[in-house]
């Protein structure tokens, strides 16, 4: 924390975990892989899926294992393709491609990013879902990713790669559309009956086979926890662990929170509403209703540039006043990307949001919205306004699941 700010700011007490080595993790990774391998020891081709920059998994680290594992396994390069897993976010750029994976397996190896317009159906009692033809092209699936929360799937992690980071349009707005992101039960950090969730999982297992290698990290980065296996169980084992191990309650509410975002979601404006988002709309929101959530990001993307980035641009600019706005989202519906104008239209409603520490100016109008480049400025903003005197700092919003104790009871 910047000491100039440290006057107007608490910070909470957070678990330490020890850090997991990379040594033990790869060691792990290739157990595990070389059983999943020799089950399907008959199989012609792999795709990797792996995620794009804004869930950071170190692919320089694991991917080359991976690779050495399939090469020995007797996976040509041409048996390999690599898949980045984008949904309707915007594709990375070649400088990016080479910075994420390396230069040598940029040439090497066929890397595809997701086209969301280019999906195959595929039904099943009563259902159908619309996923790229690549995985359907596969005889196995590989994937890596980050393991944190998530505002619908209760956890990114698992099937979510496969299902909506390789999925068609269809299925993105189908599973992020009003009905179903307003279900009861879908909810940050939550997995019973979320409907969200279910949908992820029965879809996945229409899929060729499946393994996964899922890492935590803590807000310095470092990685504290791994799994790797089938998705479904891999996703069970770190649920568990990351509500015992990860929760930080408080006996009370703040009157305001100050939230600092990584570059990585702090790359624009939404991707980083999340921040905000997370904190209001929790099952306990450790803010009270109409304190302030200032958010720090660098937003050098301006809103975004991706589809779904342009969906949320264009609903959250609308000149309609949030609750009538929500309305009509709610029962119109939106574009792919439109669910998370939703969310943060809802927060808007509960409580101010300002943010501060930007790059790029992307200032509007929009009612309970502020733009304060200078962070001071800004919390002496919401002090005089809105009497946030007790503000919380979160190093980063993605990593912990906070909440207030109800009743001596943990609840998330």
């Amino acid at each position: 924390m910047n000491r100039s700010l440290r006057k107007y700011l608490v910070s909470p007490f957070r678990k330490r975990l020890t850090n997991k080595s990379t040594g033990r993790i790869l060691r792990d990774m290739r157990g595990s892989l070389d059983r999943f391998l020799y089950a399907h020891r008959n199989c012609k081709n792999v795709t990797i899926c792996l995620t794009d920059n804004t869930r950071p998994f170190p692919d320089k680290e694991f991917l080359p294992e991976i690779l050495r594992c399939l090469e020995e396994t007797g996976f040509a390069k041409e048996d390999v393709t690599i898949f980045i897993a984008t949904g309707l976010h915007r594709h990375l750029t070649m400088d990016e491609l080479k910075k994420k994976l390396g230069e040598r397996v940029v040439s090497d190896f066929r890397v595809i990013q997701n086209n969301p317009e280019d999906a195959v159906e595929v039904g099943f009692e009563g259902e159908r879902f619309y996923v790229s033809p690549v995985l359907l092209k596969s005889d196995i699936l590989i994937g890596t990713g980050i393991f944190e929360p998530h505002q619908y799937a209760g956890f990114s992690g698992g099937n979510k790669l496969f299902v909506i980071g390789c999925g068609g349009r269809r299925t993105i707005e189908y599973t992020h559309s009003a009905d179903m992101i307003l279900s009861k039960g879908v909810r940050i950090g939550n997995i019973v009956r979320n409907p969200f969730r279910g949908c992820i999982e029965r879809y996945a297992r229409k899929l060729p086979p499946r393994w996964v290698m899922n890492i935590v990290k803590d807000e310095k980065e470092n990685i504290v926890m791994s799994d790797c296996g089938e998705p479904e169980i891999v996703f069970k084992r770190l649920s568990e662990w990351y509500v015992k191990n990860m929760s930080i309650q408080f006996p009370a509410q703040f009157d305001g929170v100050f939230v600092r975002i990584g570059s990585n979601k702090g790359v624009n404006l939404y991707q980083a509403s999340r921040g905000a988002t997370y904190i209001s709309l929790s099952k306990s929101p450790i803010v009270k209703e109409g304190g302030p959530i200032v958010v720090w990001a660098d937003l050098r993307e301006g809103i975004g540039l991706g589809s779904g980035e342009e969906e949320f641009g264009r609903i959250i600019k609308t000149n309609i006043r949030n609750e009538r706005l929500i309305d009509r989202l709610s029962n119109s519906g939106y574009g792919g990307g439109g669910q998370r104008a939703l969310m943060f239209l809802r927060t808007l409603v509960r409580n101010p949001v300002v943010f501060t520490g930007y790059k790029k100016d992307v200032s509007f109008s929009r009612e309970n919205l502020y733009f304060i480049r200078d962070s001071r400025e800004a919390l002496e903003y919401v002090r005089s306004n809105f009497g946030a005197r007790e503000m919380l700092y979160i190093s980063d919003p993605f990593v912990h699941l906070y909440s207030v104790k109800r009743d001596n009871k943990r609840e998330i």
